[in-house]
């Protein structure tokens, strides 16, 4: 848009040569003026809806009960000609630096969606039909497989197929927050007892102390405390050196604490476990030779030209791993800056991204540019119902991506633990994308779905 001015000062011949110096003064301060107003004649003359989006992002963070300290909200629309993006508050605890749209945030389960388009891709490679079995692939000893699932003392490891991992239909429990005696939504507080998360939990106020001694957590009593911790996905000697070791690698800790207490046969019912993505990443680097992290740079990241991406916190060198990379808060606590090693959550979990970064990976996904055939986009897509009413599936999911039925139609997705999201609405044609960089608040949801709202109600009254 380009904006004209009616009261620009006239120059004439009258002006007396004593007064130029007063001339270019005002000159200058009208410059001045004018620059500055700039920015308002844009917002007061753009799109409505982009500024019911800045309302919306404003109110959100500013919300006391939200207990939110920053966010970033991105919405695509290529088939509207329509881009937003907005973020808002600080970048780190204790700092006054502001967060920037393209700055890095952690995107937890949203890496799930990323993990199964990398197995999917090696899938279509080797001819691996989703229904290969692990048993198969011969890529883990007898032993482990037989150990992975085990219920009413039989074993069903041999069974374990990729398509189960994949859709969380495999029956094994969530090293992160079940236990041997139940799952996580049984115990007050979502973590069974003996789960990773609950460990990590109890250990937490101790390891705080231990990083303000003199000493620090250098001690050996204070290295073994589950927050100080840098996690192996896997030590398969360690494993045959002591099956009950439970602390030699996120494998062993499942293997140790519960596979003997599998929830169900294989493929008979729909169990959440990052146990899946996890064995999963451990199945991709013993196709591949390298690393996940690794794979996941050459499937996607460099692909896609998604530079600010990457597996972390091990995958990239320290000053680059903390550099630009937002907080997230766990109540009072926040995380990177509290010295915390998140390599417990990896291959389910461990993605590091942006709001545009993932976008561009959505539109890739949905648009069919990440696989070379089109019916593996359409396996991926086949959801199965996780929950449903007398209208249908309300949730339901595919292999490493979310289904759920909302007001605007269908969106297909996925949501990460710290707040973030990555969401297509295909009747909409709309992609969301962000995080508000937070546990536990809900604010990601209602955030998601205003916004929403607010691009539908414009585009739909546009179209009529």
């Amino acid at each position: 848009m380009i904006f004209t001015r009616s009261d620009k000062p006239a120059v004439t011949s009258s002006i007396p040569q004593r007064n130029l110096q007063c001339r270019l003064r005002l000159a200058m301060i009208c410059l001045a003026w004018w620059f500055a107003a700039l920015p308002a004649l844009a917002v007061a003359g753009g799109n409505p809806v982009q500024q019911d989006l800045d309302e919306l992002a404003a109110r959100t963070l500013a919300d006391p009960a939200s207990g939110l300290h920053s966010l970033v909200l991105q919405l695509d629309s290529p088939a509207h000609d329509f881009h937003y993006s907005a973020a808002l508050g600080r970048l780190k605890a204790g700092s006054d630096d502001a967060i920037a749209i393209n700055d890095r945030f952690y995107i937890a389960s949203i890496s799930k969606t990323m993990t199964a388009v990398r197995m999917l891709q090696l899938m279509e490679e080797r001819g691996l039909p989703p229904d290969s079995t692990l048993a198969s692939l011969d890529l883990l000893d007898a032993e482990v497989i037989a150990a992975l699932h085990r219920m009413d003392g039989k074993s069903y490891g041999a069974e374990l197929t990729l398509r189960q991992l994949l859709s969380h239909r495999s029956g094994m429990k969530d090293y992160l927050l079940d236990d041997r005696n139940g799952i996580s939504s049984e115990f007050e507080g979502g973590l069974a007892p003996g789960s990773m998360a609950a460990i990590w939990m109890s250990q937490w106020p101790q390891y705080l102390q231990c990083k303000q001694s003199a000493e620090g957590c250098g001690t050996p009593a204070s290295a073994a405390l589950y927050p100080a911790r840098s996690w192996l996905p896997w030590d398969p000697a360690a494993f045959a050196a002591n099956p009950h070791d439970r602390d030699a690698g996120l494998l062993n800790f499942y293997l140790s604490e519960m596979a003997d207490t599998a929830l169900f046969v294989p493929g008979s019912a729909s169990h959440y476990s990052d146990t899946n993505f996890m064995l999963l990443g451990i199945i991709i680097e013993k196709l591949t030779g390298s690393s996940l992290s690794e794979q996941l740079s050459l499937g996607i990241f460099q692909p896609l030209g998604m530079a600010h991406s990457y597996l972390g916190p091990n995958a990239t060198p320290a000053s680059e791993h903390n550099s630009r990379l937002s907080d997230f808060w766990i109540g009072d606590t926040a995380f990177p800056s509290s010295g915390i090693d998140t390599s417990w959550d990896w291959g389910g979990g461990g993605v590091i991204s942006t709001a545009q970064d993932l976008s561009t990976f959505l539109q890739a996904l949905v648009n069919g540019k990440l696989f070379r055939k089109a019916e593996t986009l359409q396996q991926m897509l086949e959801f199965v119902p996780v929950r449903s009413d007398e209208q249908g599936m309300q949730a339901g999911y595919g292999l490493g991506i979310r289904y759920a039925r909302t007001e605007f139609g269908p969106k297909w997705g996925h949501s990460g633990a710290w707040g973030a999201k990555m969401e297509y609405f295909p009747e909409l044609q709309l992609f969301v994308t962000g995080t508000v960089n937070a546990y536990g608040t809900g604010a990601e949801e209602t955030l998601l779905n205003e916004s929403v709202r607010l691009f539908a109600k414009h585009f739909s009254s546009e179209g009529n």
